[in-house]
């Protein structure tokens, strides 16, 4: 997850930079071996991606614009 499509497949709504109607949901987003249980970071996630979708079906396209 990132602001540069160089250095990341999704965007911060967890939409796919290549791909602009697939968004990742869940723990698969961010790195694993955290001290932490990330079940509460994969909700907030999943609720983003969902405000995400919503924002995508009103509007189309790209959800964030990318950093080169």
């Amino acid at each position: 997850m990132g602001d540069d499509p160089e250095t990341s497949f999704v965007n911060s709504y967890l939409q796919m930079w290549n791909m602009d109607n697939l968004f990742v949901c869940g723990s698969s987003a961010f790195p694993h071996f955290g001290v932490t249980n990330p079940t509460t970071t994969a909700a907030a996630l999943t609720y983003r991606a969902t405000e995400g979708t919503i924002d995508f079906l009103k509007n189309g396209g790209q959800l964030v614009e990318a950093k080169n």
